[in-house]
């Protein structure tokens, strides 16, 4: 410690110490006073909210191995007392924690138990420091109590006796470590821009076989400048992942043996790359990249790689409190015992955990965990565990990078380094669905085949696949064959030499012409998922990809997966069709590809919510219905945040959770503003919500009105080519206004800048959007819109008449998607299926159209003048015979018992659509009956309460917006006499229907 921490320390601690006592009565206040003192004392890594086995600690040191327990003021003046609300003291609270951590320590390495760890309560004036032996479940002593402190010097001196002077072990890599490479990536860009001829041949072959790679994904860029752009980052990802593996490892091998295979090895093609990939593997060895338990590679793949380019991939991380869940179900007891036995005896067929989508290795890294921590495990030798793991885990993922982390993410939860090293890690590069399997990799002599990028062939014998260590034994080929040396010794056993041979010669020819450092990595990856397929393992746990069919970009792929489902027996045609997704074809295909026995083994699945109801699920859940033994809806728990698209569920085969065995169960939360965060422990999370029996389905049958010609909106998009960002001037003497556009939020249109111009006044239009539409009412100011029209009709070629139209509409073509089915004008999108064209002919001023959104979390519609706007096609329309059955309508809709019936009617995430027409019996509007005519006044009633609340709303808070003010409605109204007596009649109208 020198003299300069010393003296921030103390002042520190001075202004800790003399804090207002009301100000620290505030648990938050003294935790933000105490690590700020502790960052003065310089002690090395600080964890906040750390989460041990039983939950988060305030502060975690782990460089001095020390716990912080905070309370707020005057709480830790005696630490034995009962704290409220709980029913342990807080000493016992800080012994929970340490004891965990001991634990988790004892699982990933041999711990010298000389080792004593600190456990500290504080509420800022109170101090009571504990020794802990590290032992399970060991009893602390009492090192010091310093009770209702003054002098800021002895609490400084106090801690610093207790913790040390010196650190144990580096510092750990922060949980978002970007921050520390985006320098090194600026000169990975500038070295790769420089590459000397020399080196070009060899990096291009690379380049191509990536480019491979990543086609038979079907999600590569189509732009050249971005698929070069995505290789760059693709190996910058990797070379940090490959050197931090190294990092960890036991061995002596020098850093470069990281990056001898695979496409990212163009770094140590030539000497200034070298030297920088040697700089980045310093800067990672300062750090711990173990201990952290959470995934920080993933924070690297989010900020490195853009958001487009993620999306392409549907990649959605598992949290880790949710992995967990899977896992704990999945890996049960008696198979952990009879698995570790059975590989512990070198008899791998037929057993293991299979990941077909591992992406970052989530779920492996928890099952390997899992294993760790078991008391199964414990009684093999130390050495062996690391193998006994490794042999259990596999995973096979289509993308390079997600490849690489999860190798890594589960070496970090080894218990030591495995024989082979990175060797042992059984995860693959491949498509697991193995789409093209074995018509084009392996010939009917028992090869498999390989291709190179200018189309050379090499034929690599299966038998040699097959045997222990294969890929040692090639990549010694591959170097004996870059040396132009003879084929090496020692074979595998049972290989055909001859074979071998073979293989050596053509691998000096092609090794000659476009260079070497990537045919082992590639050989191993190609061949992995296919011997993976013939081995078997009797376990599945995956979160596939979200990918729906009509986002594949590369035609072949797509042409294949429309093929694959046919065979498989999922229907691919159809409104469905773009719909239809790919998560799917893991399910149904990965059992029968990779399970032992597919009738009877587990798996768990993690998919969207509309697996278990919507329209282009239903031929799965036919074929699938008798291996799902229980499905957990998550969607009120949202792991993955809001939205349509991240609304989700786990389906369990042939196993369920422990603690509830329903066939159909629901996630709720305990209480309803607590977040569970990604990196929860399982054990935590379930402080927050629980399981329960899935309540019985609302009855169902549909509705009078489902006859009626309902329709979407217009896809008056996108907002920079359609929409008015500011109000239009007043029309000069021809009748033209100028305009700018608005900004649109989405790629591509969000980086096309406002447009301005001048248009026709006639051609500014009010259109209706969701954003607008409240329960029973409208806002008042409605957007406007560019709609080209001229004597109530739409204009053919209005470009021909407005200049400013035809710039738009040349925007339109450069940025507009290259799908077949896409508008190739921007009139033709305004009127896709002619759902602009419809509205103009509506000439009625009365208000008899219902409009309501195409989707939401609840159901709310008003009624307005038809043809006083444009509806988009964010909501639904559709005309009825008067305003009274408008109202009578609007009623039913908006009533807070049918909110229910009109969720159920769902069949993906929020979306309504059509679907409550199809599913809640609305009977058509009836004069003759009381019921009727009381519900279509009372709708008058609701508007002015409705527009009432509004005024009082915007008065409060001018900003709230849709969500806000729709829930102000619905609260008023549902206290309100109003709102009382419509449900009543609703109830009375739908009583097997309506719910409380």
């Amino acid at each position: 410690m020198n003299k300069s921490n010393y003296q921030h320390a103390i002042a520190s601690a001075e202004q800790l110490l003399s804090a207002d006592r009301a100000r620290h009565r505030v648990e938050g206040n003294v935790q933000s006073d105490v690590e700020a003192l502790l960052r003065e004392m310089n002690l090395g890594t600080l964890e906040v909210q750390y989460q041990t086995g039983e939950g988060p600690v305030d502060i975690y040191l782990p460089n001095r191995q020390t716990f912080i327990e905070v309370k707020p003021f005057p709480q830790a003046r005696d630490p034995d007392a009962i704290q409220s609300g709980r029913d342990e003291s807080a000493k016992e609270q800080l012994d929970r924690y340490v004891h965990a951590e001991i634990k988790q320590e004892d699982i990933l390495r041999p711990v010298d138990h000389r080792n004593f760890w600190t456990g500290i309560l504080t509420d800022g004036r109170n101090w009571h420091i504990y020794e802990y032996p590290h032992e399970l479940n060991s009893k602390p002593r009492l090192v010091d109590s310093l009770m209702v402190i003054n002098e800021s010097q002895s609490l400084v001196s106090a801690l610093y006796s207790v913790m040390g002077d010196e650190m144990l072990g580096k510092e750990w890599i922060p949980a978002k470590p970007h921050d520390l490479f985006t320098t090194r990536k600026q000169e990975l860009d500038k070295l790769y821009s420089e590459i000397p001829s020399t080196a070009v041949e060899s990096t291009n072959t690379k380049f191509r076989l990536w480019l491979d790679m990543m086609k038979a994904s079907g999600m590569i860029p189509n732009d050249e400048r971005a698929q070069e752009r995505l290789f760059l980052t693709h190996s910058f990802l990797i070379v940090i992942v490959r050197l931090v593996s190294h990092s960890m490892s036991s061995g002596r091998d020098p850093w470069e043996w990281a990056l001898r295979d695979g496409f990212a090895s163009w770094v140590l093609g030539y000497s200034r790359a070298w030297h920088w990939a040697e700089q980045l593997f310093k800067q990672i060895e300062e750090y711990d990249w173990k201990k952290r338990r959470t995934d920080v590679f993933r924070d690297l793949y989010h900020e490195f790689v853009s958001e487009t380019d993620r999306k392409l991939f549907g990649e959605f991380y598992t949290p880790d409190w949710l992995a967990e869940q899977m896992v704990v179900e999945v890996l049960d007891e008696e198979w952990m015992k009879r698995s570790i036995d059975q590989v512990y005896d070198e008899r791998k067929d037929g057993v293991g955990v299979l990941d077909p989508a591992c992406g970052s290795g989530t779920f492996l890294y928890h099952a390997a965990w899992r294993l760790a921590s078991s008391e199964y495990l414990r009684e093999h030798p130390y050495g062996k565990r690391a193998d006994i793991i490794c042999r259990l885990l596999n995973g096979i993922d289509i993308h390079p990078v997600a490849v690489e982390i999860s190798k890594v993410n589960i070496e970090r939860a080894l218990p030591g380094n495995p024989t082979e090293g990175s060797s042992a890690l059984q995860v693959y590069l491949g498509d697991s669905l193995q789409i093209h399997r074995r018509t084009d990799l392996f010939n009917q002599t028992g090869m498999m085949r390989l291709t190179s990028p200018k189309g050379s062939e090499a034929y690599v014998p299966i038998d040699l696949l097959r045997a222990p260590s294969f890929d040692e034994y090639l990549r010694r080929m591959v170097n004996a064959a870059t040396k132009d040396q003879e084929l090496p010794r020692n074979a595998p056993a049972n290989v055909d030499q001859e074979s071998l041979r073979t293989l050596h010669k053509q691998l000096q020819e092609i090794i000659k012409q476009e260079g070497n450092s990537v045919w082992t990595w590639y050989c191993t990856n190609l061949a992995g998922p296919h011997l993976l397929a013939e081995r078997k393992v009797n376990r599945i746990i995956a979160n596939p990809p979200w990918v729906k069919f009509s986002e594949i970009q590369v035609l072949e792929r797509k042409k294949a997966i429309e093929d694959f489902g046919k065979h498989l027996g999922v229907h691919m045609g159809g409104k469905q069709a773009p719909h239809l997704d790919i998560a799917k074809f893991f399910v149904l295909h990965g059992r029968k590809l990779y399970l032992q026995d597919p009738n009877t083994d587990p798996g768990a699945w993690l998919v969207k919510v509309s697996a278990l109801r919507a329209g282009h699920w239903e031929r799965f859940r036919e074929l699938h219905k008798d291996t799902l033994k229980q499905s957990v809806d998550l969607t009120a728990l949202q792991p993955f945040g809001g939205g349509d698209a991240t609304r989700c569920c786990i389906l369990f085969e042939h196993c369920h959770v422990e603690e509830n065995s329903a066939s159909k169960l629901v996630a709720n939360k305990r209480v309803q503003k607590k977040r569970i965060e990604h990196s929860e422990s399982l054990n935590h999370a379930k402080e927050k919500f629980e399981l329960a029996e899935s309540l019985e389905p609302v009855p169902q049958a549909p509705s009078d009105y489902a006859r009626l010609p309902i329709r979407q909106g217009a896809t008056i998009v996108p907002h920079v080519l359609a929409r008015l960002g500011e109000l239009p001037s007043r029309p000069d003497q021809t009748g033209s206004v100028s305009v700018v556009t608005a900004k649109s939020s989405h790629k591509p249109w969000r980086d096309v800048k406002p447009q301005s111009g001048q248009l026709s006044a006639d051609w500014i239009k009010e259109i209706y959007t969701s954003s607008e539409v409240l329960a029973y009412v409208t806002l008042k100011e409605l957007p406007k819109a560019i709609v080209p029209i001229s004597d109530g009709q739409l204009i053919s070629e209005p470009g021909t008449v407005s200049s400013f139209w035809r710039r738009l509409d040349e925007l339109w073509d450069v940025h507009r998607g290259l799908g077949k089915g896409t508008p190739k004008t921007l009139l033709s999108r305004f009127d896709y299926s002619r759902l602009l064209s419809v509205q103009l002919d509506i000439r009625t001023r009365e208000r008899r159209m219902v409009i309501y959104p195409s989707s939401g979390d609840h159901m709310r519609a008003v009624r307005v003048a038809g043809g006083s706007g444009y509806v988009d096609s964010t909501l639904f329309w559709f005309l009825v015979k008067s305003a009274k059955e408008a109202g009578y309508l609007v009623s039913i809709l908006n009533s807070s018992c049918l909110n229910r019936a009109f969720s159920e009617s769902r069949e993906s995430g929020r979306h309504f659509q059509l679907h409550p027409w199809k599913k809640v019996p609305i009977p058509s509007y009836d004069s003759k009956d009381h019921r009727h005519r009381r519900l279509a006044d009372l709708c008058g009633k609701a508007e002015a309460l409705a527009r009432k609340t509004i005024r009082s709303a915007l008065k409060e808070k001018p900003n709230l917006g849709q969500v806000g003010l729709s829930k102000r409605i619905r609260d008023n109204l549902g206290e309100s006499e109003i709102g009382l007596a419509i449900n009543d009649l609703v109830s009375e109208i739908l009583p097997a229907q309506a719910r409380d």
